[in-house]
């Protein structure tokens, strides 16, 4: 969609600055041309996104795509792990770790209000 924005933009402020230079026969055909990139630039767009449906399609598959599909998995498992890391040693920092501390009381009490809400709910 958003390349769609931009096309429709691009086009709207060509013909804007054309209008201003251009004889108008020259005119004319620049705006052909111009409205033709704007067509064919969306088809391209449109295409882009069927290309794109087909790479979560299980029926696209090949032994080669399945292990692309297998190390992206391990690369996204990879960066979650990395986040937490990340995480832990930030909380670590002198700075944080009252915030952090904080978050983990609060945690906390929100365990045990749970703990109390499903007691009453039992009790009903």
């Amino acid at each position: 969609m958003r390349s769609i924005l931009v096309a429709a933009v691009c086009v709207g402020l060509c013909f804007g600055g054309a209008k201003a230079q251009t004889p108008p026969k020259v005119e004319e055909d620049l705006n052909a041309i111009m409205a033709l990139r704007a067509k064919t630039m969306l088809e391209a767009h449109q295409l882009q996104m069927e290309i794109r449906q087909f790479w979560a399609d299980p029926t696209c598959t090949s032994p080669e795509i399945e292990a692309l599909r297998k190390k992206i998995v391990e690369f996204q498992e990879a960066i979650v792990r990395t986040q937490d890391e990340i995480k832990a040693k930030i909380e670590e920092l002198p700075q944080v770790r009252p915030i952090a501390q904080k978050v983990k009381e609060a945690n906390k009490k929100i365990e045990e209000l749970n703990k109390k809400i499903e007691a009453k709910q039992e009790a009903n």
